[in-house]
């Protein structure tokens, strides 16, 4: 065996234990925050003290429009799971304009997200009227997070975490542990239909992040830099209706180790997650 095949299964060998060991810490090194829903059916949340309080989430899905991306800088992005870098175009020609409402306007979130997609009319001949959007997440997605019109961070969208290793040892660690409830059946199984699993990379502030998520257990793990800081589970996030019996115990779980402002910054990253959840879980790749 050649001396840089060895060097190279070392390597592998200690990130493995290095990411096992961190991952066998999850539950000792967090606080589980009691995250509640006040209806259930609805997309509330609230978030105990000194959290960010009540956030209301404002979903809409992506639409045509004629307004390009704006330039901003991906510094150290890069994700070639989507098929593009940052230093490539990116003519996308659909937004998704979304909002985290807090009980603190003065600290709202918009989550602006740009993806490819197609308008075809459907219906029979001349007569066709309803116009339906089809989106094409599998170009990738650019997206923007705002404050008060101000940039606070951008991130890009990885359509197959299992394609890089660090991103597929975490689904890998996420599928195993959380599995969907047994109240999964009969008229309720479609509720619980299993998602695409996705990612996202990105940069807030001056900290990269990445948000794992796996749509098969509808649960995902939240990191700064390589180092996971977060669990989070919402509940059948996509269900507008439905027995509230249904749904099962949405949870959060915060590294103990941040401080409170990286708490926050934890606890909106969760309700992005909710909202690209939303929008990409229920859109099928070709």
């Amino acid at each position: 065996m050649s001396t840089i095949t060895v060097r190279v299964l070392s390597a592998f060998v200690l990130l493995h234990s290095s990411l096992v060991c961190t991952a066998q810490q999850l539950e000792q090194n967090y606080d589980s925050l009691p995250l509640t829903k006040p209806k259930l059916l609805q997309p509330i949340y609230v978030f105990p003290p000194p959290g960010i309080g009540k956030a209301t989430l404002v979903h809409k899905r992506p639409r045509a429009t004629p307004l390009p991306p704006p330039k901003q800088k991906f510094d150290g992005l890069f994700v070639p799971a989507t098929g593009f870098s940052p230093d490539s175009s990116f003519s996308s020609n659909y937004l998704g304009t979304h909002e985290i409402q807090l009980s603190n306007p003065l600290k709202n979130w918009q989550v602006h997200v740009y993806c490819h997609g197609t308008s075809n009319r459907r219906g029979p001949g001349l007569i066709a009227k309803q116009v339906f959007d089809d989106l094409d997440w599998q170009r990738g997605a650019q997206g923007f997070l705002l404050k008060q019109s101000d940039t606070l961070g951008v991130f890009l969208t990885i359509r197959d975490p299992g394609g890089d290793k660090l991103l597929a040892y975490w689904l890998s660690y996420l599928e195993p542990r959380y599995k969907i409830p047994d109240v999964a059946r009969g008229e309720a199984k479609h509720y619980f239909t299993p998602y695409k699993d996705y990612a996202l990379h990105g940069k807030l502030g001056g900290k990269y992040f990445y948000v794992v998520v796996s749509g098969q257990r509808w649960v995902s793990v939240i990191l700064f830099g390589e180092k996971p800081v977060a669990l989070f589970r919402s509940d059948y996030n996509n269900v507008t209706t439905g027995e509230a019996k249904d749904l099962f115990s949405l949870f959060l779980l915060i590294d103990k180790s941040l401080n409170e402002a990286e708490r926050e910054e934890v606890m909106m990253l969760s309700m992005v997650t909710w909202m690209t959840t939303k929008t990409m879980g229920r859109s099928s790749y070709p």
